[in-house]
């Protein structure tokens, strides 16, 4: 951030299990036995608002913004009907984001083109020109700009722009063969 003038620069974060802790929703499931994702169960569960914030996320956010960056959460929730329920959880458990780009439906799960419209274009709807992204922060391997679980693109970008955070219960990792 140091030589950076503010507001030219952002830091984009995922929301669930980066930002956004969901594990009282995970246990919940494996309490009742619920074995696979159910998007009907995850509805409410966004829709309750009872999401505790990842230890330490709020903080991060408050850094960020303090140094002059923005914070971008690019989440696969969804436009319709998660909006007003992930903002007001984010602000419920004190973590400020300047934009929330959410998928337009269940099937939009390619956050490439959200991470492009940040570094590229700039968003339109949060008159924010294209900004410098310093960091991206997730707990997948599809939180990070063009890179999957067949393609890690430069593993040096790890620890140093790319920082992942470990998420044990699901993820793309799940459908890659037993080794």
């Amino acid at each position: 951030a140091r030589g950076r003038a503010p507001g030219t620069w952002a830091v984009v974060a995922d929301a669930d299990e980066t930002l956004l802790d969901n594990s009282k929703a995970e246990c919940a499931d494996q309490v009742q036995g619920v074995t696979t994702h159910d998007p009907d169960r995850w509805t409410q569960w966004v829709l309750s608002e009872k999401a505790d914030a990842v230890p330490g996320a709020a903080a991060f956010a408050a850094a960020v913004h303090k140094l002059g960056g923005r914070l971008i959460v690019v989440s696969n929730r969804e436009e319709i009907p998660h909006r007003a329920a992930t903002a007001s959880n984010f602000a419920k458990v004190g973590i400020q984001v300047d934009v929330l780009l959410l998928a337009k439906d269940r099937t939009d799960l390619d956050k490439n083109g959200r991470f492009r419209l940040i570094e590229e274009v700039g968003i339109a709807s949060a008159h924010l020109p294209a900004q410098t992204v310093l960091a991206y922060i997730g707990d997948n391997i599809k939180d990070f700009p063009y890179l999957s679980q067949v393609d890690i693109g430069d593993a040096g970008q790890f620890g140093t722009r790319y920082f992942l955070l470990p998420n044990p219960v699901y993820g793309s990792w799940q459908r890659l063969p037993m080794r």
